[in-house]
């Protein structure tokens, strides 16, 4: 009896273990990603249909789901939640439909778009849902059928639960084709946890269109906007990108890694805010690794970046990385302006101390608040019609066994040092080299500055990037000083354009100072051309000197053609160009001529016509000054009393 008992308990307590078991097994299942492939048609295929997908139901939460090529598959109601998406096919979701991605269970990129294609004119949401380190939209694996995403309506990306590490949006075509993400002209959102990637660019080539704003001017937020470290991504011109951004270390970097080739391209425009509570790193690092083969960021189109940046940072772009030989380039001819603030001076920071090929070429306009920091082995060429402009210092540095900091201001090229209180100083560390022209002022210390034949020095006319005296738009400081100093110097067939708009160097009237005590200054086949203007009327003996030198410098060679208003003359002193105003009233230099008379009132005299004629009272004040008539004249006075008439080289003294 108590056997029988026994069995009887034993069976039914391993029936309920059995039924546990099962029981669990369900919830386990319930809550592991299944595989949805889609069966249906090749086209027009209904996503809301359950008999066209391999589950024989519509995806759910915690389906996997695949649209394999050639398949095309739309979506044209709410279709609900899924829990991953990979497109080979293509997907379109028509303005009436709309779909979830809320990833809490696979560890892998929320939508995979492998060579395929997406349309949203609806409404479309990528949610990490737990601290995964996939990307939320992942662009892998590109054939010659690029993989696109074009958004007409509303998306949003968010990557930003807590511990999340993946990039809000990756590139990765390791087998070729290029990535599109057209982000259309509104209704995007995309929100990165902090410290991590928004765009980043892993292998292949990839392109971004299209308008996003990033953060808010009351919410910056610490992400990295862009990441490339491998591969091409370029900013197409549809591309409108606007970033508040409040960078902490690294999170700014566009990286090559090691023995890759990395390249960003701009050709929109980007706008970076930075936070209210500064920036600790650079907006832009070019940072490869040990080995890598170049790094290269291009822009065509306009950059601006304004907002704090806090002491201790490397500046606005910075070249750095491993200490083999690479080639780090940055290439500008579009508009890159800089007005950020905060205490540090560095916009480009070339921070290695070894031997590398750092180049920025310029063709279009570079303009900074804060001055340029370059390291060694680094060559500025700023070609024909690029104008850089610059508000502070030029610092450059030598490394062990590597040239010092090089700076090619190139024919037709524009150097603007546009500080109307700030003294602007180039270190000795850094060679300036000027083909072209310098506007501004400022001080280059001993042997910065190097002029070459055919360069142009224009002292003042601040911001006037056309060069031409006396021109300026907008609220400038018209006359300045440049101190260039060095011995010896060659300005042999340099032009100086001076503006003179009294006699008080450097405040109404440009001027080159060499201060450079025992200074050789060749100025063989210089010209200087000079402009009165300013409200200024020069008197007799007036002199300024547009080019001074120290009382011991020496200046040789003969000047060029050089142009200056009526009554000034140009000269060439030991140590200094002068140019001199001198008016003759015609008083000292009194000829008889019978031409001239008095006749019932009024002075006659016969002439050619277009002859210079002038009548100076007795003090030498001028009366009259006209041109003549061809035969006779006549010229009626006020005055009365001893005059002096002038007609051509005729002259001679009337009493009326």
């Amino acid at each position: 009896m108590k056997s029988k008992n026994f069995t009887s308990f034993f069976s039914r307590q391993l029936l309920q273990a059995v039924m546990l078991s099962a029981i669990f097994s369900c919830l386990v299942l319930s809550v592991s990603a299944q595989t949805n492939t889609w069966v249906g048609p090749a086209t027009g295929g209904d996503w809301s249909n359950g008999a066209n997908w391999s589950s024989t139901a519509v995806p759910v939460a915690t389906d996997s789901v695949f649209i394999t090529s050639p398949n095309a598959v739309t979506i044209s109601t709410a279709v609900g939640t899924i829990d991953k998406l990979t497109v080979q096919g293509s997907l379109s979701i028509t303005s009436s439909g709309s779909l979830t991605i809320s990833q809490a269970v696979k560890s892998t990129d929320i939508l995979e778009i492998a060579g395929g294609v997406v349309t949203n004119a609806g409404s479309l949401s990528l949610t990490q849902s737990a601290a995964f380190s996939n990307p939320g939209l992942n662009f892998v694996n590109g054939t010659a059928a690029n993989g696109t995403l074009t958004n007409t309506g509303t998306l949003s990306i968010n990557t930003g639960f807590t511990g999340s590490t993946g990039a809000c949006v990756n590139f990765n075509q390791t087998t070729g084709g290029t990535a599109d993400f057209e982000m259309g002209t509104s209704g995007v959102t995309l929100t990165q946890a902090s410290g991590k990637t928004i765009f980043n660019m892993t292998a292949g080539t990839a392109q971004i269109g299209g308008n996003v704003t990033i953060g808010s001017n009351s919410a910056a937020v610490n992400c990295r906007l862009i990441g490339v470290v491998g591969g091409s991504l370029t900013l197409l011109a549809s591309a409108n990108i606007t970033a508040y951004v409040a960078y902490s270390s690294s999170n700014s970097s566009i990286a090559g890694a090691s023995g890759t080739v990395t390249s960003l391209t701009n050709n929109g425009t980007l706008a970076i805010h930075l936070g209210t509570s500064g920036a600790t790193a650079s907006v832009f690092i070019l940072q490869p690794s040990a080995g890598a083969i170049s790094t290269t960021f291009t822009n065509t189109g306009t950059i601006t970046i304004d907002g704090a940046i806090s002491t201790g940072s490397v500046g606005i772009f910075a070249f750095q990385g491993g200490d083999a030989i690479t080639t780090m380039t940055i290439n500008n001819s579009g508009t890159i302006t800089d007005t950020h603030t905060g205490t540090t001076v560095s916009v480009y920071s070339f921070s290695s101390t070894s031997i590398r090929l750092h180049t920025i070429t310029n063709s279009g306009t570079m303009s900074f608040s804060k001055g340029m920091t370059l390291g060694c082995a680094a060559t500025i060429n700023n070609n024909s019609g690029g104008i850089v402009n610059m508000s502070a210092s030029m610092t450059g540095a030598t490394g062990t066994g590597a040239p010092g900091t090089i700076v090619n201001n190139n024919v037709g090229g524009t150097f603007n040092f546009d500080v109307a209180t700030l003294t602007t100083t180039v270190t000795n560390t850094l060679s300036f080299k000027n083909y072209g022209k310098i506007i501004g002022r400022g001080a280059f210390l001993t042997g910065t500055f190097v002029p070459q034949s055919g360069g142009i020095i224009a002292p003042g006319n601040t911001n006037n990037t056309t060069g031409t005296a006396g021109t300026n738009a907008g609220v400038m400081v018209p006359t300045g000083q440049f101190t260039l100093n060095g011995t010896p110097m060659d300005f042999s067939n340099n032009t100086f354009v001076i503006k003179v708009n009294g006699t008080t160097a450097g405040t109404s009237y440009d001027q080159v100072l060499n201060g450079t005590a025992s200074a050789a200054l060749n100025l063989t086949g210089a010209v200087f051309n000079i402009t009165v203007g300013g409200g200024y009327s020069p008197v007799t003996n007036d002199v300024v000197k547009p080019f001074s030198a120290a009382s011991t410098a020496t200046i040789s060679g003969t000047l060029g053609s050089s142009t200056v208003p009526a009554n000034w003359t140009l000269t060439t002193g030991a140590s200094a160009i002068s140019a001199t105003y001198s008016v003759s009233t015609g008083v000292e230099n009194l000829k008889s001529s019978s031409l001239i008379s008095f006749v019932d009132g009024n002075i006659q005299f016969t002439a050619n016509g277009n002859q210079p004629v002038e009548i100076f009272n007795a003090v030498g004040q001028r009366l009259v000054s006209k041109l003549s008539v061809n035969g006779l004249n006549s010229i009626q006075l006020s005055t009365r009393g001893l005059v002096i008439v002038k007609v051509g080289n005729f002259s001679q003294k009337i009493v009326l």
